[in-house]
């Protein structure tokens, strides 16, 4: 018979397994910033490509006759932008130098799940194939016999809705499976579903879901209903791309609204790099916290949104603003990075729409009262930034603030001016 290893040795041999396995795992885990940091290494010192400082998965070659090359990257998916056929045909042929890759062009492409049309006025891109794979067919099945009822907006504009979203109890137990069954999934999984398109393509569907998705961890029964309604939007509107103009506008792209027969307010919107920015003043009735809405627009176009619920309860309307304008004031310093980095003319100010006039005078002021001396710090950190060039706040009526939409649950009308502008 063979003897038994001693009790001592035997620990010795499990203290070995479980470092091999922590060791094995850290491997694991490391993977994906391990893959980063080869291929930044292999385009920055193999192909003469730039890094982003501010974007890391961004990459930029510049040629010498003024060609262009923009590499954004995913892990291994790579979406390509540039100047001539030669450049992007010479980026393929160095790739396939060190790993085999494939190649998707034409008029048509697909990007992780966004749909991209090129034609001769300009780029579009959608995610509806996806909307439909993923939501609309999850929740009405196309065997599906009974009709389904279209929704115009993506969030109720009731204040009865409201209450009973703050005030019903978390679903346990029992009801939150009859919940789960009923609409197919848990919360949490359903929200991060409407979450991803939000983000990528619909951000008509901003509102709606930065409300609901504070539901995550406790669910109620009206959440879930939100959430059959955000489908039934999607549903209902389910082709919604953002397109994107060939050419370089200048100047400005003139906005307006009919606000009764023959009489139209009307406002210029710069085509350089802008933002848009507000906020609404205590619209959780349960926290009581204000709900803020930053768009970014180029030539006139949408690039890039955040709504998000403030972190801290606003005294009145205007301290709601200055923290709104704020975090987009914060986002351009990133985003000139970026423009910068692309050699993207940057000399003027970023001009930041904002429909409180009180705000704008306070920020451009920089003067602290009783009134705005809890938010002492944003108005000096904005100053500043206005100080240095970064930007400059614009007023825009409030009828026409493209943010108005993401900040608030507008009817019908409303709703859809701001988001065609």
């Amino acid at each position: 018979s063979t003897p038994k290893p001693s009790s001592a040795a035997s620990d010795v041999y499990k203290r070995q397994m479980l470092v091999s396995h922590l060791r094995y795992e850290s491997i694991l885990r490391d993977a994906g910033r391990g893959w980063y940091i080869q291929l930044k290494d292999t385009l920055e010192t193999g192909y003469d490509m730039k890094t982003c400082p501010a974007e890391p998965a961004l990459f930029v070659k510049f040629y010498p006759n003024g060609d262009m090359l923009l590499v954004s990257t995913s892990t291994d998916d790579f979406l390509c932008a540039f100047t001539k056929e030669y450049v992007f045909a010479d980026f393929k042929h160095f790739l396939d130098s060190v790993v085999p890759v494939t190649a998707q062009t034409g008029t048509v492409l697909k990007y992780l799940n966004v749909r991209i049309i090129q034609t001769s006025y300009g780029i579009t891109i959608n995610q509806t194939q996806h909307i439909k794979n993923t939501i609309v067919d999850r929740f009405f099945p196309p065997n599906r016999t009974e009709r389904l009822k279209s929704a115009d907006t993506p969030y109720r504009t009731d204040g009865e809705y409201e209450r009973a979203l703050s005030e019903a109890l978390p679903a346990t137990g029992q009801e939150l499976k009859a919940l789960e069954e009923q609409y197919g999934g848990s919360f949490h999984s359903i929200i991060g579903m409407f979450l991803h398109v939000e983000q990528v393509t619909r951000f008509d569907t901003g509102f709606a879901v930065t409300r609901y998705a504070q539901y995550s961890s406790c669910p109620n029964a009206p959440a879930f209903h939100g959430l059959n309604r955000l489908a039934r939007f999607l549903a209902t509107h389910m082709h919604s791309p953002i397109m994107y103009p060939r050419g370089k506008p200048t100047g400005y792209s003139i906005i307006k609204f009919e606000v009764e027969p023959g009489k139209f307010v009307e406002h210029k919107l710069t085509n350089k790099p802008c933002g848009c920015v507000d906020s609404d003043h205590a619209r959780d009735v349960r926290t009581r916290k204000s709900v803020t809405c930053v768009k970014m627009f180029i030539n006139g176009v949408l690039v890039h949104w955040i709504m998000q619920k403030q972190t801290c309860i606003a005294a009145h309307s205007t301290d709601a603003e200055v923290r709104a304008y704020f975090k987009a004031s914060q986002f351009n310093v990133y985003w000139r990075m970026i423009l910068e980095f692309m050699r993207q003319n940057m000399n003027d100010p970023t001009i930041i729409y904002e429909d409180n006039q009180p705000c704008i005078d306070i920020i451009i002021a920089g003067h602290i009262t009783k009134l705005v001396k809890h938010i002492a710090i944003p108005i000096g950190m904005i100053g500043e930034e206005i100080n240095r060039g970064h930007n400059l706040p614009f007023k825009i009526p409030g009828l026409l603030n493209p943010s108005d939409n993401g900040t608030k649950p507008n009817p019908s009308t409303t709703f859809h001016r701001h988001c065609l502008l």
